[in-house]
């Protein structure tokens, strides 16, 4: 059985992915994830009126904000 959780980004965005049974040592702070899916709520207004949708698109994990994360905080 595949472990798939919604997961709230510190960057305020949303992503659903799979979690492998085989996880980093306890004491990381990262987690191994798989197929990870930016969650995106898309709103619409057409001449019926309203609507909205929600999508899936695929999401890397080579962004500034990961890097962000798993820095320890630094004094300045």
């Amino acid at each position: 059985m595949t472990n798939i959780k919604i997961v709230k980004l510190v960057n305020g965005d949303d992503i659903v992915c799979a979690f492998p049974t085989e996880q980093l040592p306890e004491e990381h702070a990262l987690l191994r994830i798989s197929k990870p899916f930016q969650i995106k709520y898309i709103p619409q207004l057409t001449p019926q009126g309203f609507k909205d949708y929600v999508a899936l698109v695929k999401w890397t994990a080579y962004t500034l904000s990961l890097i962000h994360i798993s820095e320890p905080t630094r004094p300045y």
